[in-house]
């Protein structure tokens, strides 16, 4: 007799849906980020920022910041991404950095996001700025080498490469022009 049962059926299916997880887990495991890697890649635009921003207590501003203190102060404080449930009397703004709870790391105290490339692998470390830096972040970037203006796509891409905050890209064509 050809007739399978219904319960082998569901049996096959769910070994079959076991084995696609398992896959998917094993791949995306593969593609994490060794972070090591992405710190020596970015320490030297990283160390830049940290240099201009000398005598700043970084991990004090960030959590003391109104818009990413209270994302902060959650990610020095546990590895897993709490529920969305824990966030409901939060900020949009901390809503939105929960979402990139897997791509904001801490080293030495400061919490920094990924970036990464357009092939998906790591690049390098932003500082999740606080409020009170911003500007400060987007002159030295503006600066350049030579202390002159860089014009606004190459501010732009100076600021990408070293910090990150909700509506980072705005604040700096605003501050070009």
């Amino acid at each position: 007799d050809t007739k399978v049962s219904e319960t082998e059926v569901k049996s096959s299916e769910r070994e079959e849906v076991t084995v696609i997880v398992r896959f998917i887990v094993n791949d995306l495991m593969q593609r994490r980020p060794d972070l090591n890697t992405v710190r020596t890649a970015s320490q030297k635009n990283t160390d830049r920022v940290l240099k201009d921003l000398a005598g700043e207590n970084l991990a004090e501003l960030q959590q003391q910041d109104p818009e990413i203190g209270p994302i902060v102060k959650l990610r020095l404080e546990r590895k897993e991404r709490p529920s969305i449930d824990e966030l409901q009397l939060a900020s949009e703004s901390t809503k939105i950095l929960w979402n990139q709870w897997y791509r904001l790391v801490v080293h030495d105290g400061v919490v920094y996001r990924i970036l990464f490339k357009s092939n998906g692998e790591p690049s390098q470390l932003q500082l999740l700025t606080p409020r009170v830096l911003r500007e400060k972040v987007i002159t030295e970037s503006d600066g350049g080498m030579t202390g002159g203006h860089m014009g606004v796509a190459k501010t732009c891409d100076q600021v990408q490469r070293r910090a990150y905050w909700l509506g980072w890209r705005m604040d700096t064509v605003r501050f070009c022009k």
